[in-house]
């Protein structure tokens, strides 16, 4: 599974990557490396900008609803996250609506 993921993501990457640098060597055939490092430049401030983010929406993603108290034992199954209520397990259900309330 995991070379599956890697060649998987690296024709990803490839296929992200070298359309960008193509055209600007066609569009500034006497600024190749010029052209190239803005390319470059372009990708490596992304993740830059996108981490930050990321991490924002994650947070906000991660914190438990009010109405199951501050300490509950919480268990994520299959992308889905119930608690321990009463010796089994209950769904819980989260929505993101405090991600637009911040502005």
């Amino acid at each position: 599974m995991l070379i599956s993921f890697t060649v998987l993501c690296g024709v990803g990457y490839g296929c992200a990557y070298t359309p960008p640098i193509q055209a600007l060597l066609e569009w500034f055939p006497d600024k190749k490396g010029l052209a190239s490092g803005i390319v470059i430049a372009g990708f490596g401030s992304g993740a830059l900008f996108f981490a930050p983010v990321m991490n924002a929406f994650m947070s906000a993603a991660t914190t438990l609803p009010t109405y199951l108290g501050r300490s509950v034992e919480t268990v994520t199954e299959g992308g889905k996250m119930f608690a321990r209520v009463g010796g089994q397990l209950q769904e819980v259900f989260c929505h993101l609506r405090h991600l637009n309330e911040r502005g």
